[in-house]
């Protein structure tokens, strides 16, 4: 079974991905507005 395999030979990839996954959903917006502010604070 792929699933298992991959858990068993990357289970850090596996538990990054989620993590970042996880990200995504709840903090991209946050994310993209500090992006946003440093570029700001950086042109000026």
């Amino acid at each position: 079974v792929p699933s298992s395999s991959d858990n068993v030979l990357y289970p850090k990839e596996v538990a990054l991905h989620r993590q970042a996954s996880a990200k995504k959903l709840t903090g991209n917006e946050s994310e993209i507005n500090m992006m946003e502010a440093t570029r700001e604070s950086r042109k000026d």
